[in-house]
């Protein structure tokens, strides 16, 4: 009667794991299929006007079909700048006008649920530049305080890194750690130690001029520079200070905001809405050849931009569920080799009148 239970145990063990397996993977996929507005390798773009009606929000746009969703718009959004994705997945906006002063702003990826992070104290009506640190901390530039900021993605507590004595637009941190920070009115490129504050001149005049934008880094440290008012992407050498004309004209508009990955340059090419819509164009960062993947619809007045993240792999929900998967299955096998080692005691207790299993 012992060794019946016995089996049955193990009969009900093997279904208990198949069972919690098949749970994962249900939870795993199904917390996948929920978050259908944005699927990793989306490119995210800030729009000041969704459609002719004026609103403001966020826009998912699929790089290979040029597929709009939207993913959040008004409610706190009025002029949306600068996005970045955060090391816990959220999306966050720097927006010039929100709350009375600007506001960073932080939007659930799955539902599109707006939530302002920080507001107030050193914004005004600025926050236009921001990037992540090493830390998850938000980096953010104000043009309005001519500050440079960090702020504390969880508790919006702001931290002043330095004052400057120029408008700070786009801004992106180095693998150094160190800031670089476009500056329009005197047509620079700015590295600022985020310890001390010290500013340094990387790249002055010559192909940039007072339409200097936006910036980003290439993976071997070169400098991107969008400039709207020569219709133009610049690269630029920060040891060397070469300047290099990455791609002008042609399908441009006005380039503003401006990201770099999965092999290519993505450019929020924007345009006044009274002109017609903006667009959102890729970039051949070997050549210069430039493809409009979307443009209208819901792209008017387009500003920043930013790739929603591809997992590496071995790390997306299929690769975890496979880890509980084994680990349930090595914890199965430990028992049993336990087990199969107390048996001759097992045996004895049983003799004796000590079996721990119910006979009856």
């Amino acid at each position: 009667m012992s060794t019946m239970r016995i089996v049955s145990a193990a009969a009900g063990s093997r279904s208990s794991l198949l069972c919690l397996l098949a749970l994962s993977l249900v939870f795993l996929l199904g917390t996948t299929a929920t978050a259908d507005l944005i699927n990793p390798g989306d490119l995210l773009v800030t729009v000041g006007s969704v459609g002719m009606s004026g609103d403001a929000g966020v826009i998912a746009v699929d790089p290979k079909t040029g597929k709009q969703t939207i993913v959040s718009m008004n409610d706190n959004l009025l002029q949306p700048q600068a996005i970045i994705v955060g090391a816990n997945g959220n999306i966050y906006v720097a927006d010039q006008l929100a709350s009375n002063g600007g506001a960073i702003i932080r939007i659930d990826p799955m539902t599109g649920k707006q939530t302002v992070v920080s507001k107030d104290d050193n914004f005004s009506n600025g926050p236009l530049g921001m990037a992540l640190d090493a830390d998850g901390n938000l980096i953010v530039g104000d043009s309005g305080a001519r500050k440079i900021l960090r702020i504390d993605p969880q508790t919006g507590k702001q931290t002043v890194i330095t004052m400057t004595d120029f408008n700070p637009l786009g801004l992106r941190v180095g693998p150094s750690g160190d800031i670089v920070v476009a500056d329009a009115i005197d047509k620079e490129i700015i590295r600022i130690d985020p310890k001390t504050g010290k500013q340094t001149v990387i790249s002055q005049g010559n192909m940039l001029t007072a339409g200097l934008a936006d910036v980003a880094i290439e993976a071997n440290g070169d400098i991107l520079a969008s400039d709207s008012g020569s219709k133009s992407i610049i690269r630029i050498d920060p040891i060397f200070n070469i300047q290099t004309n990455v791609s002008q004209g042609g399908k441009l508009l006005g380039p503003l905001g401006l990201t770099v990955g999965m092999g290519s340059i993505f450019v929020a090419d924007f345009q006044d809405i009274s002109m017609g819509p903006s667009q959102v164009v890729k970039i051949d960062p070997t050549n210069g050849d430039q493809t409009v993947i979307a443009m209208g619809e819901n792209i008017f007045n387009a500003r920043g931009i930013t790739i929603a993240p591809v997992p590496e792999p071995g790390t997306g929900p299929l690769a975890v569920t496979a880890a509980v998967g084994l680990a349930l299955l090595w914890w199965r096998r430990a028992r049993r080799t336990r087990g199969a080692r107390t048996t001759p005691a097992a045996q004895r207790r049983t003799a004796s009148g000590g079996d721990r299993f119910d006979t009856n």
